[in-house]
């Protein structure tokens, strides 16, 4: 996903659950809040490829995004509105930045994103950040704030990982892994990750409950779309119901 559609759908949350009129500018600083940085323009300098939480905004997310809107002029209800609607925009894997030329890059290391690599958000794996390389994300770069990993295929799944490392019981090993006091403070160290001990199922198993999940999480997505759209008729489907009545 491009931060332009990204932006696009955190737009259409926004205008569907908020009730008013959003400018596109306001959705860039709601989604900067939601990453703790300061700004649209400074998000945009700190990450080269970044995920937004591979199914979970960030954990402190809404109270910034919160507070952001209510600097931005909104109104305390419509704030909060604004709020939890962006964080539902959120889940939706990887999302990219433009290209940048080289002397935009600058001296930043970068490493080659393939699909199926299992991603990790060296900053923010602990709210979360982890995320499987999709077919789209062929030839990316990531900065030196994302690990990536390639899964051994005799031994297990990158589904099958992700989803253990999101459970109650991976994000607790994950945690321990990041030390430091809050934010960007907590940083996934790359030795502590590999010394993690994983439950590990046969590996028919786990590909067996990778397909399963699958399509859960299908219907999921389409149930989301039916409540939103359904969202989205009622006032209209109202209005023509009492205008009828007069």
């Amino acid at each position: 996903m491009t931060l332009k559609e990204l932006a696009h759908s955190a737009h259409q949350h926004l205008q569907i659950h908020a009730g008013c009129a959003i400018k596109r500018s306001h959705v860039h600083e709601l989604l900067a809040a939601a990453f703790g940085c300061q700004s649209w323009a400074s998000f945009l300098s700190e990450s080269l490829l970044a995920d937004g939480g591979a199914g979970d905004a960030p954990v402190d997310a809404l109270p910034h995004v919160i507070g952001r809107a209510a600097q931005l002029g909104y109104g305390q209800s419509v704030s909060v509105e604004m709020g939890n609607a962006l964080i539902r925009s959120f889940g939706k894997g990887t999302f990219h930045k433009p290209p940048l030329s080289g002397s935009d890059v600058g001296t930043k290391r970068l490493y080659r994103i393939e699909p199926g690599d299992l991603l990790f958000s060296n900053v923010f794996a602990w709210e979360g950040a982890i995320a499987i390389a999709q077919p789209e994300d062929e030839g990316r770069l990531g900065s030196h704030r994302f690990i990536t990993c390639q899964v051994n295929p005799d031994q297990t799944t990158a589904e099958f990982l992700r989803y253990f490392f999101l459970t109650e019981d991976g994000m607790l090993k994950i945690g321990e892994a990041s030390p430091g006091g809050a934010g960007r403070n907590r940083t996934l160290g790359l030795e502590k990750l590999m010394a993690i001990n994983v439950p590990m199922p046969q590996l028919t198993v786990q590909q067996t409950f990778d397909r399963l999940h699958a399509e859960v999480t299908a219907l999921k997505v389409k149930h989301a779309a039916i409540r939103e759209a359904n969202a989205a008729l009622l006032p209209a489907t109202l209005e023509r119901v009492f205008a009828g009545g007069h």
